[in-house]
């Protein structure tokens, strides 16, 4: 009997503290409790994480394929979050009352996939201020 791998992964997460939803066809995690993220396209999203990780401040990031490709970066809601003014078509912040798919779950555009996924020996998310230091808004005033 193999295992499903929907239930080993939730159960992965689950062991990270992080509140996961397993359904049928996805595990989800919905944002709002010390959890945030920023979705950012597939120009901009390589560019930050590799920034993030020079400043060894890179945490979880997946990658779900869609029209356009969207770069989900995981990290710790921190109460800093830039006024609507300033995002882009190419970075937002997702509302809390959002939940992103994590591998491996299959959309429509293909398999869910982890550019850097969590890892047991470094549980903690970075900031949401860490990663928006390195995504271009369009004024870096927060409101």
């Amino acid at each position: 009997m193999t295992a499903d791998p929907l239930r080993t992964a939730h159960e992965l997460y689950r062991r990270f503290g992080w509140p996961t939803v397993l359904g049928e066809h996805a595990v989800t995690l919905p944002l709002g409790i010390g959890i945030c993220a920023l979705d950012m396209d597939e120009l901009i999203g390589p560019r930050v994480a590799a920034a993030l990780r020079t400043a060894h401040c890179l945490g979880p990031v997946c990658v779900v394929p869609a029209e356009p490709t969207r770069w989900i970066f995981l990290a710790e809601a921190d109460g800093t979050v830039p006024g609507r003014a300033a995002w882009t078509a190419r970075v937002r912040f997702l509302p809390s009352s959002s939940a992103v798919p994590l591998p491996p779950t299959n959309t429509p555009g293909g398999a869910v996939r982890w550019v850097c996924g969590p890892r047991p020996n470094r549980r903690w998310l970075p900031t949401c201020t860490a990663i928006l230091t390195s995504a271009p808004l369009r004024n870096r005033r927060t409101g």
